[in-house]
């Protein structure tokens, strides 16, 4: 499981029943298609990530930021607040203004345990998010000395490949 840094976002956000809800609530989940077996999403041990998800820069620090910043809640850091949150930059959960689902919601709670903040925050997780903006870091550096070392021989007249 790991995340692979593209130039433009090919996640969208999916869902299915939660079958411990009998139809009271989803699990939303972030993929690039419906049957992908790659996947991130968010739930009660935190961050669920499967197989090699793509992911634009903006979006792993948005990861990073959800998991430092919240505890996992069915009603109010859930997997659907999660998904809008890491994709669109708003964290919202449409199943929340629906009354049955909100029961479903509660009945989820009751039955599943949840962990805090930091202990969201893991340790792969967090040494893949760190890599993968160092990389960024260190790739935009080379960009950046490639051109101006074309621009310093083009303003000699060399052209440069």
């Amino acid at each position: 499981m790991e995340f692979v840094v593209v130039g433009e976002s090919v996640l969208t956000v999916f869902k299915k029943p939660i079958p411990q809800a009998l139809g009271g609530a989803d699990h939303f989940y972030l993929a690039s298609t419906k049957n992908a077996r790659d996947t991130l999403g968010w739930g009660p041990q935190g961050i669920e990530l499967v197989g090699t998800v793509r992911v634009t820069a903006l979006e792993i620090e948005r990861v990073e930021k959800f998991m430092k910043a919240s505890k996992y809640s069915i009603s109010v850091h859930n997997c659907e607040h999660f998904a809008n949150y890491v994709l669109h930059g708003i964290s919202h959960s449409r199943q929340m203004y629906n009354s049955f689902k909100q029961m479903g919601a509660k009945v989820v709670e009751m039955l599943r345990p949840v962990q805090s903040a930091s202990e969201n925050y893991s340790e792969t997780v967090a040494r893949q998010v760190a890599y993968r903006l160092n990389e960024q870091l260190r790739m935009a550096r080379i960009d950046r000395a490639n051109s101006r070392r074309v621009e310093f021989w083009s303003s000699r007249g060399i052209e440069c490949d």
